[in-house]
């Protein structure tokens, strides 16, 4: 009776630290921002913003000093130049729709825009993806 009792416990204790680190590690990867006022013309409109920051596994790594190594002219392509340019449009494509559904989220939440919501402007700065918009009601 002994042993089931501990087991049990031991599990109910691991998977409770389990579920901690995933919520630290999405509380970590991006924190939120969500303003909503009404202009003069009654119209409400917010503003949200996304700062994305990096992980730890996503930090360059640092190359080894002073050493040299000779390409094979037949092995280099050009168009591997224009492959991390594109990953990084694909990965910020990623992150804008992972922001829309973050925000429609956090209205769905605070329950604003109950009719819907149309997007005005959305941009990056930095590593912040800013989204403007406006309720239909």
């Amino acid at each position: 009776m002994k042993v089931v009792f501990l087991s049990l416990a031991s599990i109910i204790a691991l998977s409770g630290c389990s579920t901690a680190n995933n919520k630290i590690k999405e509380n970590k990867s991006s924190k939120t921002t969500l303003v909503k006022e009404i202009d003069s013309y009654g119209v409400e409109r917010f503003s949200f913003s996304v700062d994305f920051m990096k992980q730890d596994n996503e930090e360059p790594k640092a190359k080894p000093g002073k050493t040299r190594r000779r390409l094979n002219p037949q092995r280099v392509q050009g168009s591997s130049k224009k492959a991390p340019a594109e990953q990084k449009v694909a990965s910020q494509s990623n992150l804008e729709q992972q922001a829309l559904a973050i925000l429609g989220k956090s209205l769905n939440k605070k329950k604003w825009c109950t009719y819907g919501y149309e997007v005005d402007e959305k941009y990056w700065q930095n590593s912040t993806f800013r989204i403007l918009g406006h309720c239909i009601d």
